[in-house]
């Protein structure tokens, strides 16, 4: 599952403009409204005042199952979650006849890596897919996690752009919500490094200082251009302008 031949869909171009170096910036998606879901950093970059920085989406959606775990002491302390076996998903849709076409996907842990397999016909609602957690392990020190995830470029790596814990066997659903922000958290230093993909954050604190890229009601744009900038009070400015056509 290379990913080489997927076609691109979205692309984003952060311009770094606030007058502060060594600034790191993440990416993130709402929550699916399902369950208690997690919010995980999903990119992530560090840059100086001026510098951009481009990220491209691609078209399939992936689901994904891995495990949680803590690193880092004391307020360095950190939960990041590691996609360990992945495969692309359909979201379910309904059918000419009226039906709805399922996705559901059959999950085991315990192994080496997580196994995901086709569930078959499992009823799923519209714009979401199920997964039927088949095998959990108890008290075997791991924390199983799952979600959903989308590459940054073609043949990029999987990362995950939602998580919820697998605490019992049985279906979940997920419905992805195809939005995604730019966050910048802080300056890096040798005391305070950058966020790292997998890393887990607080969505509701960290959206009302972000800037959301919603591509869902602009029409054929393709490229998002977001420009970072700080106001009198040091609080966050974005700025978006959208294209149709994709950067050079």
């Amino acid at each position: 599952m290379s990913g080489e031949d997927e076609d691109e869909v979205h692309w984003f171009r952060l311009l770094h403009n606030s007058g502060s170096t060594q600034d790191n910036y993440i990416m993130f998606a709402p929550p699916p409204t399902d369950a208690d879901f997690q919010t995980p950093v999903w990119v992530t970059n560090t840059l100086d005042h001026q510098d951009s920085w481009e990220v491209h989406t691609t078209a399939p959606m992936f689901a994904w199952a891995g495990r949680q775990y803590t690193t880092g002491q004391g307020p360095d302390k950190k939960t990041r979650i590691t996609v360990e076996k992945s495969c692309e998903v359909h979201l379910a849709k309904q059918t000419e006849d009226g039906q709805i076409n399922p996705a559901t996907l059959h999950i085991s842990f315990g192994g080496e890596v997580p196994d995901i397999q086709d569930g078959g016909k499992t009823t799923t609602k519209l714009g979401a897919f199920t997964f039927d957690v088949k095998n959990l392990p108890e008290n075997d020190g791991s924390t199983y996690v799952f979600g959903f995830g989308k590459r940054n470029r073609p043949g990029g790596e999987i990362f995950p752009c939602a998580s919820i814990v697998a605490t019992k066997t049985g279906e979940a659903t997920v419905t992805p919500i195809i939005k995604l922000y730019f966050y910048k958290s802080h300056s890096v230093t040798g005391d305070k490094p950058a966020l790292e993909t997998g890393d887990l954050i607080d969505f509701q604190n960290f959206e009302g200082k972000a800037g959301l890229i919603d591509f869902s009601d602009q029409g054929a744009a393709m490229l998002c251009t977001v420009i970072n900038k700080t106001d009198e009070m040091g609080n966050p400015v974005w700025h978006t302008a959208y294209t149709n056509d994709p950067p050079n």
